[in-house]
């Protein structure tokens, strides 16, 4: 028995109201602070963070050249680490950056965060920020990374680094600069790149000593999946020294059935 025009029309508008559809969850941002210790191998921070939170620790540390650790008082086992940049530095030198990460946190309530140096009892820097909204097994895509070791000492550098291409859209993008402490000019040399889509946190630390420890960055959510670009400006510094970060970090894919309603001849 043939079907009628007007059942298949029923039919296909059935259809499409069956059909998942794939949707991203809401990705929300929340500073936890930084900190500077200018002496011992170990430098902490308190969190409080909800159930299944991803934490971000992003770190500058003045003597180090291989990765150190950050693990804290709740979540078990060491948080994952990307690889060590060696900070750029005219003659050389010791200090490196790098960040850190645990998917699907424990409910943090007052947690110590401990970052701990492979290096000496010098000056080093953390900022900690979390999110919710991020996948909880294997969030990192990888083919975002992208890193620059910063060793200029033209008047009044600038540089731009420009991330992969994420696998997926809608990542979590996380900018940092860390660089080697200078002494004179403003506290914050650089500025934020708003141009660019960036924005607070990571949170802004610095120890103005001489060969101390500096961090600054921005974080955005990426609307598609290009590529994005990460270029501070320089508001004082004669040299840079240091290294510069782009990281992603993948939404929770939410397959949903939206109501579609469509208008047929």
């Amino acid at each position: 028995m043939p079907i009628s025009s007007t059942m298949r029309r029923l039919l296909f508008a059935m259809a499409l109201l069956l059909t998942p559809s794939l949707a991203w969850a809401q990705i929300a941002v929340t500073s936890v602070g930084a900190q500077v210790n200018t002496s011992g191998t170990t430098i902490t921070q308190t969190i409080t963070a909800p159930l299944g939170a991803l934490i971000v620790v992003v770190v500058d540390d003045s003597t180090a050249t291989t990765t150190g650790t950050v693990s804290d008082s709740v979540n078990a086992g060491n948080y994952s680490h990307g690889t060590a940049v060696q900070l750029g530095r005219n003659g050389g030198g010791a200090g490196s950056a790098n960040y850190y990460y645990m998917p699907n946190s424990a409910a943090l309530t007052g947690a110590t965060i401990t970052y701990t140096t492979t290096g000496g009892a010098n000056s080093k820097c953390i900022s900690t920020l979390y999110a919710t909204g991020i996948r909880t097994s294997l969030p990192l895509d990888t083919n975002v990374l992208a890193t620059l070791q910063l060793n200029s000492v033209s008047a009044n550098p600038a540089f731009s680094l420009t991330s992969g291409t994420p696998s997926v859209s809608g990542d979590l993008m996380i900018a940092f600069t860390a660089m080697e402490g200078y002494t004179g000019g403003p506290s914050n040399p650089l500025s934020q790149d708003t141009g660019n889509g960036w924005t607070v946190p990571p949170a802004f630390v610095v120890d103005s000593s001489n060969f101390g420890c500096y961090l600054f960055g921005g974080y955005q959510v990426n609307a598609g999946s290009g590529t994005k670009v990460y270029a501070p400006g320089n508001s004082g510094l004669l040299s840079i020294f240091g290294a510069a970060f782009i990281i992603g970090f993948e939404a929770i894919a939410a397959t949903t059935s939206p109501f579609i309603f469509s208008t047929f001849p």
